[in-house]
């Protein structure tokens, strides 16, 4: 009954209707305003009546009951914590000076409101019979910032963009979370300030994890070998693991890969990934980069990446195998190199992302790859294969490099 009635709900979300929609009385949305899905959730932009302020409502789609509350309490939960001032953890590797007087909403997405009791703790909402969040509007996303600025930035942009996320991730880490999900689509720009989003994954430093705990989301193409380890378990090693402890990282690995896209436009693993995936279902072919990813001992980097000898350096600390062998993200922050490479927090200049100009462009559709699925694997692997093969394609009727350097204003640091 529970879940017929919240699929009633939910269908009716995400209909053909565009009517305005009030949700906790006080926010209008349209259903067909949508800002982003995942497997778990759609967000879509409302305004807020009594503000008029643009904010972002988060709806849960209708999984298994218990799965779908506990990631929405979690979301709530973590937000809430987020916003306290920080405190020194036990673990100084894990701890900056920057953090000491910082204001944690330079570092992660505000939450505004959420559906609740008459006790205002976190519930179904009465009236839709949904699970909603509402958080402060992003401009747009990393994922963005790389896809159309990605031929047009110097090896300075990269750096400011590169510390910013290494002062985001570090953040999360000093408040003893782990994300378990870091990926270019869940780091915004709101008003120029990198943030971090989709916490409801994040998990406390320390604790453990086992595969029936469905409520945890990753990413195929930003996942480390120790993750593809639980999730398939070595070749040569028989059965996966039932179980992984989460440690920062975890994360680590993904920051690496991160910094790499900013300068690649793609993952330094994205060959490797069309390679093994090619002429596969989709099912087939990430099952197969998972056992080659926890098999991997050493990332190659291209000896041409848009990197100083500084993020290389870090990168490479960042994706070294086994787990024991990365510092952490603040360590890699703390390194003199980076001192001074501005004030917290980095404002970054407005961006002009016109989405029209790109959407011209058709890439070649794979029989083999055409299901996609952006939950499990980020962009799946046809988004893989465009990325890697942007350098090979022209844009209709002008120059690759100049029509896309005419869209984006490359970040600067503000004093």
């Amino acid at each position: 009954v529970w879940y017929g009635g919240l699929l009633f709900a939910m269908v009716s979300f995400t209909g053909g209707c565009d009517e305005p929609v009030l949700v906790l009385g006080r926010y209008v949305m349209k259903t067909g305003d949508v800002l982003g899905e995942g497997r778990s959730s759609i967000c879509r932009k409302a305004t807020c009546t009594k503000t008029g302020n643009t904010v972002v409502v988060k709806t849960y789609k209708p999984r298994d009951k218990k799965s779908t509350e506990l990631m929405f309490r979690r979301q709530v939960e973590v937000l809430q914590a987020l916003a306290l001032p920080f405190e020194k953890p036990d673990d100084q590797r894990l701890w900056h000076p920057d953090f000491m007087n910082a204001d944690p909403s330079d570092f992660f997405m505000a939450l505004i409101d959420f559906s609740g009791d008459a006790n205002g703790a976190p519930s179904l909402d009465p009236v839709h019979k949904c699970y909603f969040v509402v958080t402060e509007f992003a401009q747009y996303s990393l994922k963005d910032y790389v896809r159309h600025s990605v031929d047009s930035q110097t090896v300075n942009d990269v750096q400011s963009m590169a510390v910013a996320i290494l002062r985001v991730v570090s953040a999360l880490h000093a408040k003893g979370l782990v994300h378990l999900d870091l990926k270019p689509a869940n780091l915004m720009l709101f008003n120029g300030k990198l943030k971090l989003i989709d916490v409801d994954g994040c998990v406390r430093a320390g604790s453990r994890l086992f595969k029936q705990d469905r409520s945890i989301s990753y990413s195929l193409s930003h996942c480390s070998p120790e993750w593809a380890q639980f999730v398939c378990g070595k070749p040569s090693a028989g059965p996966a693991p039932e179980s992984v402890d989460v440690v920062p990282g975890l994360d680590a690995w993904s920051v690496g890969i991160i910094i790499c896209e900013l300068a690649l436009g793609c993952s330094p693993l994205a060959r490797d990934f069309i390679r093994i995936s090619a002429q596969k279902s989709y099912q087939a072919g990430k099952h197969d980069c998972l056992c080659w990813l926890s098999t991997l001992q050493k990332v190659m980097l291209p000896a041409d990446i848009n990197l100083n000898y500084m993020l290389r350096d870090i990168v490479q600390t960042q994706l070294l195998v086994p787990l024991s062998k990365r510092t952490t993200v603040a360590e890699c922050l703390s390194r003199h190199c980076l001192e001074g490479a501005g004030t917290w927090p980095i404002v970054f200049a407005s961006v002009s992302l016109q989405k029209g100009v790109f959407s011209k462009w058709r890439f070649p559709k794979w029989r083999h790859l055409r299901r996609r699925k952006k939950a499990d694997c980020h962009e799946g692997p046809t988004r893989l294969r465009s990325l890697f093969l942007r350098k090979s394609l022209s844009w209709p009727g002008t120059n690759s490099s100049s029509a896309r350097s005419s869209l984006i204003t490359p970040p600067v640091l503000t004093a």
